[in-house]
């Protein structure tokens, strides 16, 4: 019996031994479920899939590790209107944010090794937080490979429930290791021990930080591994 089963028959035969034994409410809620009973909907969704231990899935954030924003950031509409007031400005101008992805996003721009990792993997996705509209149409300018999903939030920290969602709708099977590229880990950081417990994968996350003299490459990769965490 897998560690999943494991869980889920304990769940099963009493529902406070998750919190009392297996997992935390903290935990649960870092996975963004605000309640137990759609936290353990989930779980018994993916008691039902297949695991493949050879397998490895990899999702990329969009900003900042796929594309840098660099340039972008240098515009000073952007640099006046930061965020939710930035928002609200190209709601209201929907021609500027066109105008603006024309002139800063582009395929060749994009970081290189990153769009490798990308195309050599057979389960990925790109995993990115924003307006949905808005990161779809930085994509559409960029990306080269339609044949890869896009996962898009509203948040980071919605992320790892994006996640796992992914693996259950999308990807169809529970892989054995899983690879996490952003430049803003701190969600992924919080929920890795987690979702190594419920998935029994490996969990590495990676944290990428981008050149600023050249933004198709990266400076460095920080790289956390969160192992199996095998219950008896």
């Amino acid at each position: 019996m897998n560690n999943l089963s494991l869980i889920w028959e304990k769940i099963e035969a009493n529902e406070t031994v998750l919190v009392n034994n297996l997992l935390n409410l903290s935990e649960i809620h870092n996975l963004g479920y605000d309640n137990l009973e759609d936290f353990l909907a989930v779980l018994k969704q993916l008691n039902s899939l297949p695991r493949s231990d050879s397998e490895k899935f990899i999702a990329v954030d969009l900003d900042d590790c796929l594309y840098s924003r660099q340039n972008s950031l240098q515009n000073s509409l952007l640099s006046e209107n930061r965020w939710e007031a930035w928002n609200r400005v190209i709601e209201t101008h929907m021609w500027w944010f066109k105008k603006y992805t024309f002139d800063h996003y582009n395929p060749s721009w994009s970081v290189k090794q990153m769009v490798d990792i990308l195309l050599k993997s057979k389960n990925s996705c790109i995993l990115t937080a924003w307006k949905k509209y808005f990161q779809y149409e930085k994509l559409n300018r960029i990306w080269i490979d339609d044949s890869i999903p896009v996962s898009v939030v509203n948040s980071t920290s919605e992320k790892p429930k994006k996640l796992l969602e992914f693996i259950i709708f999308e990807l169809g099977f529970i892989p054995g290791e899983i690879d996490i590229y952003d430049d803003r880990v701190e969600h992924f950081h919080k929920c890795g021990p987690v979702l190594s417990k419920i998935l029994q994968s490996s969990i590495n996350i990676h944290e990428t930080i981008l050149c600023q003299n050249k933004t198709d490459e990266f400076h460095k990769i920080n790289k956390s591994r969160f192992q199996l965490d095998l219950l008896h």
